[in-house]
């Protein structure tokens, strides 16, 4: 991509500006060839640092394309790379990342796991007074704790809850929302890694220093950047949590046979502390054996200032070239002797991703030779028009593990992967762990052999519930969000169809949280558009709102003379289904969603597009949310209906 090359050029002139060596390790005379391809949230991407002024916040001095450099003439060759790293992706977003036309690579690199707890958010909860930042600005660091010693006393009684903040974590990480991390990294290994690559996945900093390290001014004033120690140690340890949980689930993924990893394995580098108390490795942030930290309010500090909060709590140069180092060590460690397109015939097969469903494949799959084979039913239902799948294995070898991953017409690259051991006859029934109402078409990968193509719809039959397990499923199963099925008789046709690549970092909105006053009330999306010919009515609709189940989004659709309502909890790709509105081509619509949440201030909805009609979002909390109106740029939203 000549964007990379051209970023990477850059990163090479900077890093040699700022006097940082490009040379590596010893090289030897056939370097394996790798390709890589980096992806992450704004830890990845260099937001904040030089020449990271575009939407996703990519700057050359970023950890990937140092380590990159670092790699040249080194044991390991990136002969390609892609830096796709990108501020404010969770991991549930990871395919806006990828490339068209991408093919597996060898090497995949990230951090992600912050934006999907929250960090963000709950950092600056904790962080008292709109008039500090400005403070600080204006007068400097060494006066700023002067004016805001006494401000920074009431901060936990504006932060959240140590233990409601560890259970977030936990709830995404651990696996009880989403299928977890580890479940992301089974994602990752099975779509974008070739068989016997590797995932690197790089920690996160504590982001304060701890209060014995801090500078001699800090320490003077008993104020870490105007935070008390008690609001510092709270942070430092939620940081420490969200490492600890990525680094197990890191390690139960290596636990899973090579079938269900495909092959893969994870690393994960600890940039804290190495993950030991006694690492004395200068490249950590905390290093052993030195009372000089590097992070915020640390001696030698890595973490820049949350006065601007956009750009706060995030690595400098000298600290992306610490985890440049840091990454491109692990990555010469690595062992990339099994690298193969397809795993050996000895063993299972990887699951590919599937940009269409299997082709008039109605009844049992075709697997290649040596392999059982998968299909798929409807299960019972679970919610809505959500159904659970009915899968079926046979002819498998007795215990095998198998690995499977669900598609529908909306994922069509899958949205989750697990496994499957069969029994002594070689078979296995599942009818707990995927659920979708998001079609028309649905279908399922074993090892890589797809199966069948199924529909279904409210009108379709339920199969019996003594063939599959009715029961909801354990609560690390991921949950995925319905798709109102079309009443019968017309086709389904999308009356608003808006969902292309978000535009970050989207819009904040005052989530009306009666507990925090700063979010009261309640901030309001509007989209208004004209109905296409060919729908006689719309009845479920799809909206980016970033998850969270503590917030309630309340829908009304209204055509002027008639309206209907639905609330649903944000999910990410968040649904609502509602009572059919009968519509006619050229009707202008409005969709309105007002929010209430029981946690926190702030909710983020995405624009993207050009759909024609207007957007609006509007805001009245002191929080300081901004309001946002555009006629060139839309909800990102899909309106569902039948002609």
């Amino acid at each position: 991509m000549k964007r990379n090359a051209i970023v990477l050029l850059s990163g090479v002139v900077l890093l040699a500006a700022i006097g940082i060596g490009v040379g590596s390790a010893v090289s030897v005379a056939s370097p394996p060839s790798i390709s890589a391809l980096w992806l992450g949230d704004s830890y990845s991407s260099g937001w904040g640092q030089p020449n990271s002024d575009n939407p996703c916040g990519q700057s050359p001095t970023a950890w990937p394309l140092v380590a990159t450099k670092l790699l040249e003439g080194s044991d390991v060759n990136l002969t390609s790379s892609s830096f796709e790293s990108c501020g404010g992706k969770r991991t549930w977003q990871v395919a806006s990342e990828i490339p068209a036309h991408f093919s597996p690579v060898d090497l995949v690199g990230f951090t992600f796991g912050g934006d999907d707890v929250g960090f963000k958010d709950i950092l600056e909860s904790c962080i008292i007074g709109d008039t500090t930042p400005l403070v600080s600005d204006l007068l400097g660091e060494l006066i700023s704790p002067l004016l805001t010693a006494g401000l920074d006393a009431a901060a936990p009684d504006t932060c959240p809850s140590d233990a409601a903040v560890r259970a977030d974590i936990a709830d995404n990480l651990a696996g009880r929302t989403r299928g977890g991390y580890q479940g992301f990294l089974n994602q990752i290994a099975g779509q974008y890694v070739v068989w016997g690559g590797n995932i690197l996945v790089l920690g996160y900093p504590a982001l304060i220093e701890e209060e014995s390290r801090w500078d001699d001014v800090d320490k003077g004033f008993g104020l870490c950047n105007g935070l008390s120690p008690q609001t510092a140690y709270l942070m430092r340890g939620w940081a420490g949590l969200l490492n600890q949980e990525i680094g197990e689930a890191v390690v139960q993924f290596n636990t899973e046979s090579a079938t269900t990893r495909h092959g893969v394995t994870a690393t994960f580098v600890n940039v804290q502390d190495g993950g030991s108390s006694s690492d004395a490795n200068p490249l950590l942030f905390d290093p052993a054996g030195t009372n000089v930290g590097h992070n915020l309010c640390g001696s030698n500090a890595w973490i820049a200032s949350w006065r601007h909060i956009s750009d706060g709590f995030h690595p400098t140069v000298p600290g992306t070239y610490a985890e440049g180092q840091l990454a491109a060590q692990a990555i010469e460690a690595m062992s990339w002797a099994n690298l193969s397109s397809s795993p050996p015939v000895s063993g299972g097969s990887t699951p590919t991703a599937a940009s269409n469903p299997p082709a008039g494949n109605s009844g049992n799959s075709q697997p290649s030779s040596g392999m059982g084979s998968v299909t798929l039913s409807q299960g019972p239902l679970y919610s809505g028009s959500e159904y659970w799948y009915d899968i079926s294995l046979s002819g498998w070898s007795p215990g095998q593990s198998v690995s499977i991953t669900c598609f529908d017409s909306v994922d069509p690259n899958g949205f989750r992967s697990f496994s499957a051991t069969v029994d002594s006859s070689g078979s296995a029934s599942i009818g707990n762990e995927c659920r979708s109402g998001t079609g028309p078409d649905y279908w399922v990968s074993a090892n890589g052999a797809l199966s069948n193509t199924a529909s279904w719809g409210s009108a379709a039959q339920t199969p019996p519930p003594t063939t599959t397990t009715t029961s909801p499923p354990p609560t690390t199963t991921t949950t995925t969000t319905p798709t109102s099925t079309p009443p019968p008789g017309g086709q389904p046709v999308s009356a608003y169809d808006n969902y292309g690549t978000a535009n970050e970092p989207g819009h904040a909105v005052c989530r009306g949280n009666p507990s925090e006053a700063s979010s009261m009330p309640g901030g309001v999306v509007t989209q208004t558009f004209v109905v296409p010919a060919g729908v006689a009515n719309i009845s479920s609709a799809k909206v980016q709102i970033d998850p969270d189940p503590t917030v309630t989004a309340a829908l009304t659709v209204s055509d002027g003379s008639a309206m209907v309502s639905a609330s649903s909890a944000a999910a990410g790709d968040t649904m609502f289904t509602f009572p059919a509105l009968a519509v006619s081509a050229g009707d202008t619509v409005t969709l309105t969603i007002n929010f209430s949440a029981t946690y926190g201030k702030i909710i983020t909805v995405y624009d993207t597009g050009d759909p024609g009609g207007s957007m609006t979002v509007s805001n009245q909390c002191p929080d300081g949310a901004p309001n946002f109106t555009s006629t060139t740029s839309g909800l990102r939203a899909v309106v569902y209906g039948t002609s």
